[in-house]
């Protein structure tokens, strides 16, 4: 009688039991997709039911913003709860006031703005401006990082760290300057 039959039950097991090993090795807590972020140029950040994405400084003209000038902030901010919320403040050491432009030759600029329940709001649209920090105390560059709280009626202020975007077209440069030519000539 031939011993092949009853090695083959065996070696079945042990490469089943070989695959379970294997296929395990990437599930996880140490995953690569466990550190992976989003894409967008702009920071993020989340407070109570509130998440806060892409949150930038649109790239000024000429690549600087300066002293007592307007500079445009946008980011988006999704409710994820059942209640509406407010956006009742943005402040920052750099500039003096943030408000939303109003068409209403009337009313008063704020940065007041109703977060709808399971709904998304985007600044910088057509439907709703991007913030305006207004009367800079200091010049803002590109790819700077300036320290802003929004302050949320219900969720409360959280603090993120924000960046002066990058231009989104190629700007044209001058000539560079060669470092190639010899002394004297």
């Amino acid at each position: 009688m031939s011993r092949l039959p009853r090695k083959i039950p065996l070696l079945g097991a042990v490469a089943m039991a070989a695959v379970a090993a294997v296929t395990g090795c990437s599930a996880g807590q140490v995953t690569q997709t466990s550190t992976q972020v989003a894409t967008v140029n702009g920071s993020s950040a989340n407070v109570g039911q509130l998440a806060l994405r892409d949150i930038r400084i649109l790239y000024p003209s000429g690549g600087t913003y300066a002293e007592g000038s307007t500079a445009q902030l946008v980011l988006a901010v999704a409710n994820q709860g059942l209640a509406e919320d407010t956006l009742i403040e943005v402040t920052g050491e750099f500039f003096d006031d943030a408000a939303v432009p109003t068409d209403d030759a009337g009313d008063e600029a704020s940065v007041e703005v109703e977060v709808p329940a399971q709904g998304i709001l985007q600044f910088g649209t057509t439907e709703f401006p991007s913030i305006e920090l207004s009367d800079l105390s200091e010049e803002i560059s590109v790819s700077e990082i300036v320290s802003l709280t929004f302050v949320f009626e219900q969720a409360g202020e959280v603090t993120v760290e924000v960046p002066v975007a990058n231009p989104t077209r190629e700007i044209n440069r001058e000539e560079g300057f060669d470092f190639h030519t010899e002394e004297g000539e």
